[in-house]
């Protein structure tokens, strides 16, 4: 059911190409054959150790994101925002603090919020960043945490999810033309989400909960309305979606009140269908070498095809990226 597709990491793929992070190179390539298109250095040289995979997972180094349209390309790699540039090493605009969770790109500007250990509960805040090199702040919440996702919702709005405490979560609707935001919903842990998916005029998302039941909820953005769909086996940091499947991730993380599994789920919408598969995590500290899990590639929006693809991070007997069909995965 699973297929070895490539030993680097996919980081986007579309219809026709897909793309692949290979140590200092990003390599382009036709999609059905893997004929190699184009190939061009991402990093120096000398920072090649930087790439083994131990070394990503302790330094938090490589692509934490990328996002592709007609006319541009965005990404951060290595903590640094890099717009529509062959050659990586040259311009860029630093992120402040750690790396963003998910991120969102519109018209040539990459837009992330701020993500950070905060302890201390400093402002966090919405940035954009722009083709120019120009870093602007959107918006600036105080008394929450950390900022955990930006996510596209239609014309200049977008939606923020904010975290972790109970009186910390939030859903918000941000307007970046003005600044103004609404509060979609907060206050406890069933608002707590990394990375949702709109579709129509409705929000996907599964709770990121680390030490209470975790959910698949529907929300209706014209009545408010909130359903519960499935009761997860576990946090989920991040969710895609092709045609009328969700693909979702459990992350072992670790739990006072539950075991939490690394597990790759493919949710049907139509006929509210499951298929579920569960991975051994490794024996490494998460503190120092990161949670178990899986990572999706950035998708073309065009795409609708049958096929998707998942980078396992500290699963025992999995390394590199791997393919699978959709409809089987649920079928099976």
């Amino acid at each position: 059911m699973l297929e070895k597709f490539s030993d680097f990491r996919v980081i986007y793929f579309d219809e026709d190409h897909i793309i692949t992070h290979e140590g200092l190179w990003l390599t382009v390539r036709e999609r059905s054959s893997k004929t190699l298109l184009e190939k061009f250095r991402v990093s120096r040289y000398r920072d090649f150790w930087k790439y083994f995979e131990l070394a990503q997972r302790i330094l938090r180094t490589g692509f934490s994101s990328y996002h592709q349209d007609e006319d541009s390309f965005g990404c951060i790699f290595d903590k640094k925002i890099m717009l529509e540039q062959r050659d990586f090493l040259v311009g860029g605009v630093r992120v402040p603090g750690s790396r963003p969770l998910v991120t969102s790109y519109r018209n040539g500007s990459l837009l992330f919020g701020e993500y950070s250990s905060n302890k201390a509960r400093h402002s966090m805040s919405v940035y954009s960043a722009s083709r120019e090199k120009v870093l602007t702040k959107l918006l600036e919440l105080k008394h929450i945490r950390h900022i955990h996702s930006i996510t596209h919702l239609s014309h200049s709005e977008f939606l923020v999810a904010t975290g972790d405490l109970d009186r910390e979560c939030s859903m918000l609707k941000l307007d970046i033309m003005t600044g103004k935001f609404e509060t979609l919903g907060s206050g406890d842990q069933t608002w707590r989400l990394v990375q949702p998916v709109v579709t129509n005029n409705e929000v996907w998302y599964c709770t990121d909960s680390p030490d209470s039941q975790n959910f698949l909820y529907k929300l209706d953005l014209d009545s408010g309305r909130r359903e519960k769909m499935l009761e997860l086996d576990g946090p989920v940091f991040y969710m895609r979606q092709v045609s009328n499947f969700l693909i979702f991730s459990t992350v072992a993380e670790p739990s006072k009140t539950q075991k939490n599994y690394c597990s790759l789920n493919v949710y049907q919408r139509d006929n509210h269908s499951l298929g579920n598969l569960r991975f051994c995590e490794d024996l490494l500290s998460p503190r120092f070498f990161q949670y178990s899990q899986l990572l999706f590639p950035e998708i073309g929006c065009e795409y609708s095809g049958d096929e998707m693809y998942f980078y396992p991070r500290g699963v025992v007997g999995k390394r590199g990226t791997f393919r699978f069909s959709l409809a089987q995965f649920v079928e099976r």
